[in-house]
């Protein structure tokens, strides 16, 4: 038997520069992306019966089920924007968006928009005045990504209710900013806590105490 060291090239496997076979075409996987309007038809057909999803920029993303705290916190946020709505505007809760330049179906756990329920019998509105989420397990998403798409939307006023360190997270002022992954950012953000009020400008500029709108 010869030594490893007289094998003859022809012998060699064909892994190196010498190898005369083609290189495998590798497939790469497509992230396949969802159109709102197939996110809808979907809907229709009920294939997300019993789940709770939502579109955001193309994807379709499984939401965590809200428990008691987050449903409370609900509650209270539908109570006091209630009294506070001004003409020609009207509550929306867990309904979608419909934004006019991305692939997304956002539902705020409230949003306050112009106009009367009937406006909107055959299209979700666009945008609104103010959103809130109530925000526990998706905060970080919340912050960040739910933040840009609304800036991006133009809705003026943008509330997190933070129910991790049970405070108010304000956002306003929507600008574009290039070096976001959004491209979109709010200007202002402050913390409010329990002992300090929050003052909306889509409701008139009226001052609300926090600590009506966490439950302490």
């Amino acid at each position: 038997m010869p030594h490893p060291d007289h094998i003859a090239e022809a012998d060699a496997p064909p892994y190196g520069p010498s190898a005369t076979a083609a290189e495998p075409q590798l497939a790469v996987p497509v992230r396949r992306r969802f159109t709102r309007a197939e996110y809808a038809q979907m809907a229709d057909l009920g294939l997300f019966d019993g789940q709770r999803v939502e579109l955001f920029e193309g994807d379709i993303l499984a939401m965590t089920p809200a428990g008691p705290g987050h449903s409370s916190a609900n509650s209270r946020l539908l109570q006091v924007f209630f009294r506070l709505l001004l003409e020609n505007q009207h509550l929306r809760v867990q309904e979608p968006l419909a934004p006019r330049d991305s692939e997304s179906a956002p539902e705020p756990d409230l949003a306050v928009v112009a106009g009367a329920p009937g406006d909107y019998r055959d299209r979700h509105p666009e945008a609104a005045l103010l959103v809130v989420e109530v925000s526990k397990a998706t905060l970080a998403f919340d912050r960040v990504e739910k933040a840009q798409l609304y800036a991006r939307m133009g809705i003026p006023e943008y509330l997190i209710l933070n129910l991790i360190d049970n405070q108010l997270e304000y956002h306003a002022q929507p600008l574009p900013d290039s070096a976001t992954p959004g491209g979109w950012r709010y200007g202002t953000y402050r913390v409010l806590r329990v002992g300090e009020t929050v003052r909306l400008e889509g409701l008139g500029g009226v001052e609300i105490p926090i600590g009506e709108l966490i439950d302490t």
